[in-house]
């Protein structure tokens, strides 16, 4: 479970891309509208951390990116998800 815990950000990553997951297809006024939504549920965001979010969010677009350049097949997919697994530090 502590591998689990360590590593879901690449798992997330690395799930993203096997399920073709379209998140290109997002730009930056559809982030605005998702901060909105969130807003309306009386969670408010300060600046830095809608920037903060945004930032990140731009890193998994340009992961996936540059993880689907690749062009792995699944069983790659899977290996690479299992290294990430039980990737120290």
């Amino acid at each position: 479970m502590q591998l689990i815990e360590k590593n879901w950000k690449d798992l997330f990553i690395i799930s993203l891309l096997q399920w073709m997951i379209p998140i290109h297809l997002i730009n930056d006024k559809d982030i605005l509208g998702i901060f909105e939504k969130i807003a309306k549920q009386g969670i408010a965001l300060n600046s830095d951390e809608q920037s903060e979010c945004s930032e990140n969010f731009k890193f998994v677009k340009e992961c996936l990116f540059k993880l689907g350049s690749l062009n792995m097949d699944i069983s790659e997919i899977e290996y690479f998800k299992i290294l990430s697994l039980f990737r120290t530090g």
